[in-house]
């Protein structure tokens, strides 16, 4: 329930998370969605079966969500067959879709219903609400904002929703919800300011930032408490990063010039995407950890 992950009071905790850097070697598997005229494709999500989800951009109309199972592809397109607009950003246990097109955030089920996410008028949100994750218990949280550049987070769980923002912050982005109900994303203090790594956790927040970084963004974090994202270096170059609970360590992504991961599954998968820096075409991965 929500109640383990209450919002701290303004003079709660902060703790700070930091150690040194090292590598985190994974075995990568890339992907490139084949359909014409495809040509960045982002991985977000994978089912406990092993179903990629994600969205591609297409030079001809705009960008659209997939799914990929045992090398098939799927374009995934809502509200309505063909519209351009969709992305998806997770799956759930039972396979269900999370994202969000040109009229709404939505939850699409296995047949293809679409239930609208939505966060309510008193919110007085400035954007479409944008859904990130959601748990094994259902609980879905996400993103919207309130003015340029101001985003706040939310968490709708049993029909309800719960808006979060980091205390003090100009902007917070909530990007995870793991099993337990911990709470992942980032947060600025300014508008156009750097952006810094959260960790909640039964109302104490950790702050998360890699090392000599210009700026952190966790993403996901599972039922260990291990916590993936992406930071900027001193090139405001995106590359990814893995946090056990005490050490930082950077992910290895031989032959690519930039990466973000996006999700770490409770088997310690990774997903996310990447740039060649050769060819410079964006491809999904899926990360499986070397032993």
């Amino acid at each position: 329930m929500f109640k383990r992950i209450a919002k701290p009071a303004s003079g709660g905790v902060l703790l700070v998370a930091t150690s040194a850097a090292k590598a985190q070697n994974f075995t990568f598997k890339y992907y490139q969605d084949p359909s014409p005229n495809a040509y960045t494709t982002k991985g977000t999500d994978l089912s406990p079966a092993g179903e990629l989800v994600g969205w591609y951009t297409n030079f001809a109309n705009g960008v659209w969500g997939f799914t990929e199972s045992g090398g098939a592809y799927t374009t995934i397109s809502v509200p309505t067959s063909g519209s351009p607009d969709t992305i998806i950003n997770a799956i759930s246990t039972g396979n269900k879709l999370l994202g969000y097109g040109s009229t709404s955030g939505f939850v699409r089920d296995t047949t293809g219903n679409l239930t609208s996410i939505a966060v309510p008028a008193s919110f007085k949100a400035t954007s479409l609400s944008n859904p990130l994750s959601i748990n094994s218990s259902g609980t879905i949280v996400g993103t919207f904002s309130v003015a340029p550049g101001a985003q706040r987070g939310f968490i709708h769980e049993n029909g309800t929703y719960t808006a979060y923002q980091v205390p003090g912050s100009f902007s917070t982005v909530v990007h995870d919800i793991s099993d337990s109900g911990v709470l992942v994303g980032s947060y600025q203090t300014s508008n156009g300011g750097s952006s810094t790594g959260f960790m909640l956790s039964n109302g104490t927040l950790t702050k998360i930032a890699f090392p000599g970084a210009n700026g952190t963004v966790a993403t996901s974090i599972n039922l260990a408490g291990h916590v993936v994202g992406y930071f900027y270096n001193k090139s405001q170059v995106l590359l990814p990063f893995y946090y056990d609970g005490t050490t930082y360590t950077q992910i290895s992504t031989p032959g690519e010039y930039a990466c973000v991961v996006q999700h770490i599954k409770n088997s310690g998968s990774i997903v996310g995407d990447c740039t060649d820096s050769s060819t410079f075409v964006t491809e999904a991965f899926v990360g499986t950890p070397k032993s």
